[in-house]
């Protein structure tokens, strides 16, 4: 659930 929000490019940094 980090890949929808985070999936431009920070990848796990504003979702976690």
């Amino acid at each position: 659930m980090y890949e929808m929000k985070t999936k431009r490019k920070v990848g796990a940094g504003e979702n976690v």
